[in-house]
């Protein structure tokens, strides 16, 4: 994606099937800095992760997990301090149930 001019955005990801990689409703801005991602469900985590674009789901052992009824923020700094993602993409996944991951992305000035 290219630089979001809005300080912040909020955007949604789910209901998330377990096993299918949701991609969130709007993606990772280039100048988005730090994200924080809401489990308000009481039962299911949350799982996130960087994968392939062509995986159908996240590896709980490889993913950062958003317990319920939590949060969890995640400090990225914009793309061009970001490790090369070789094709990987921002995506969500679910340990049960059809959780819903509501996201904020918090936008710097430049990518």
């Amino acid at each position: 994606m290219a630089i979001d001019r809005r300080p912040m955005i909020g955007t949604t990801a789910g209901p998330i099937t377990p096993g299918t990689a949701l991609a969130p409703t709007i993606a990772l801005p280039d100048n988005c800095h730090t994200v924080i991602v809401y489990n308000e469900d009481a039962t299911n985590k949350i799982y996130i992760g960087f994968i392939d674009s062509g995986a159908t789901a996240i590896p709980a052992a490889e993913a950062v997990v958003v317990p319920p009824s939590s949060s969890t923020t995640l400090v990225l700094g914009p793309r061009s301090s970001r490790p090369a993602l070789n094709g990987d993409r921002f995506r969500f996944d679910a340990s049960g149930g059809t959780p819903t991951a509501f996201i904020s992305y918090i936008n710097g000035t430049q990518a």
